[in-house]
């Protein structure tokens, strides 16, 4: 069976709602909101220098604004739009430092970034030292190094808004840092995009982002999300469906996870043709509950194995996805890694359903369809096995180290995580 969830791309983004509103209030009432800074020939930096930085404040902005901003200490602060910002020369467009309670809403910032420049220099926009941030109804778009870098900051959220077309990557999450991307909400007003960026999101040093329903992050050249040194990624869902977040079309990974690191997906999220496969586990961990569907990932021309889950160098993984119709393996678990099961369906795999191999061990705990597949639905080799449930049906086995388990474990999947920041 094909689960076909595929959502069409964003062109662009406009202004959040929760902006829009802002100004329709005001225009109700009778009379437009005069902007504090009007740009060109009025400067943000200079209009920040006369506030007192304990707030709360709030400063309007419009016109086309050639500054790199600086926000450092300022407590309460927030910054509305409509207004593009672009950035002096190799500089920021934005930077803030060392600040708590900061809204930036309804700002376009713009880089000189073209499809064919290589990622250079310093990020679009920037927050740092332990600040606390939301954009909502911002586009970051066309840096020419990454979009937008967190670094050491708590509780940075981006929702509604657009991380776009930058030549690195869209947006890094690094060090002790807490971050979200997208929002519970049904609707456009809710919309996230992080899209056609050099590489998608990017989660480093223990940094721990969440990517929450409403957000989509696709068409990137790099993968779609990847998690390095101790980082953890969790994927969630809101509604009646428990739907997550999609993660489409992406040169690389949809998901890919390395050194330490941990993907916590929760709900039904889609990952979907990603040309250098679905899932990556790599010396890391991953739980995948609530029936992700990872579908058409990998590429059919590619010498290299791409599976829609892979799993390798003492990794582990427990997951009840529906794994169908990828262009190679559906699960490929190698190197010392394993393996727990629970999958209503894996077919239509060209290559194999599952193959085990280098040491490896794995189980189906529940009863589930296990055919369909191009090669062996079960494929093993002498130093790995496997353990099927009683009552799964699986078509053909080729693993000398299958056993069927007689029994069906008392399994539980874990808890939800719980958000705590």
């Amino acid at each position: 069976m094909h689960f076909k969830l595929l959502a069409q791309p964003a062109q662009g983004f406009s202004v959040g709602f929760p902006v829009v509103l802002a100004f329709l209030l005001v225009a109700f009432a009778g009379v437009l909101p005069a902007a504090d800074v009007d740009c060109p020939g009025e400067s943000i930096n200079d209009y920040l220098a006369g506030l007192v930085k304990t707030g709360p404040n709030t400063v309007s902005i419009s016109g086309t604004c050639t500054e790199s901003v600086n926000v450092d200490g300022f407590k309460d602060l927030t910054l509305n739009g409509p207004a593009v910002i672009q950035p002096v020369a190799g500089s920021y467009a934005l930077r803030i430092t060392g600040s708590e309670g900061v809204g930036i809403n309804g700002l376009t910032f713009q880089g000189p970034c073209t499809t064919s420049a290589q990622p250079t220099g310093l990020p679009l926009v920037s927050v740092s030292r332990s600040s606390n941030v939301r954009f909502g109804g911002c586009t970051i778009e066309k840096s020419a190094g990454t979009g937008l870098q967190v670094d050491d900051s708590l509780a940075v959220e981006v929702w509604p808004g657009a991380i776009q077309d930058n030549c690195g990557t869209g947006m890094a999450v690094n060090g002790a840092s807490t971050a979200s991307v997208g929002f519970w909400g049904f609707g456009e007003w809710s919309d996230t995009y992080v899209q056609r960026n050099g590489a998608g999101l990017s989660i480093d040093r223990g940094a721990e982002v969440w990517v929450i329903h409403s957000a989509t992050i696709q068409e990137n050249r790099g993968s779609g999300v990847s998690l390095s040194r101790d980082s953890h990624m969790v994927g969630c869902c809101t509604g009646p469906e428990y739907t997550g977040p999609k993660f489409l079309n992406n040169e690389g990974w949809g998901i890919a996870a390395s050194t330490g690191s941990v993907v916590q997906l929760w709900g039904k999220n889609l990952i979907e043709g990603n040309r250098g496969g679905g899932v990556s586990f790599n010396a890391s961990q991953g739980e995948m509950w609530g029936g992700t569907v990872i579908q058409d990932n990998g590429d059919p021309d590619d010498d290299i194995p791409n599976a829609g889950i892979d799993v390798a160098m003492n990794s582990s993984a427990t997951f009840d996805s529906i794994v169908v119709d990828n262009n190679d393996h559906g699960i490929s678990v190698y190197m010392n890694s394993s393996v727990g099961i629970c999958s209503p369906t894996i077919s239509g795999n060209p290559r194999r359903g599952i193959e085990m191999s280098l040491s490896s061990t794995g189980h189906i705990w529940c009863p589930g369809t296990l055919t369909g597949n191009g090669g062996a639905d079960v494929l093993c080799d002498t130093t790995s096995s496997l353990a099927g449930n009683k009552d799964a049906i699986i078509g053909k086995i080729k693993c000398p180290g299958y056993a069927e388990d007689p029994f069906t474990p008392r399994f539980l999947p874990p808890k939800k995580p719980v958000k705590s920041w």
